[in-house]
């Protein structure tokens, strides 16, 4: 059994205490950056060991892979014991109120109810 990664951190952005950065994650290039030499008391950046394995990517905690539904010809073509079905958040209300009907009469869980 492949087993998932415990722990990953949150990768912060270097100078994300000023006003203008936010945190979204952007590689430290600067000469003087102790981020970059990976000084201790630092933030860690981000690197391929982190990574999970491939056989896990994109799957729930539970092994099951997520599918993006949009419309009912979507929903219809998951696979109940491999699959978990997420409804875009672009759909409205009564779409949603079909998809959640149809996913019930299957038995397909759905993520985001």
């Amino acid at each position: 059994m492949i087993m998932r990664k415990r722990k990953v951190p949150k990768f912060r952005r270097q100078g994300i205490s000023e006003k203008a950065v936010g945190p979204e994650w952007r590689k430290p290039r600067g000469i003087n950056s102790k981020q970059k030499v990976a000084k201790r008391g630092k933030p860690v950046m981000v690197k391929i060991g982190y990574k999970n394995p491939a056989a896990l990517r994109g799957k729930t905690s539970s092994g099951f892979s997520i599918v993006l539904v949009n419309n009912l010809a979507q929903l219809d073509g998951i696979n109940p014991q491999a699959e978990r079905a997420l409804i875009s958040g672009r759909v409205g209300r009564l779409k949603r109120m079909q998809l959640l009907e149809r996913a019930d009469s299957r038995k397909i869980h759905v993520i985001n109810r």
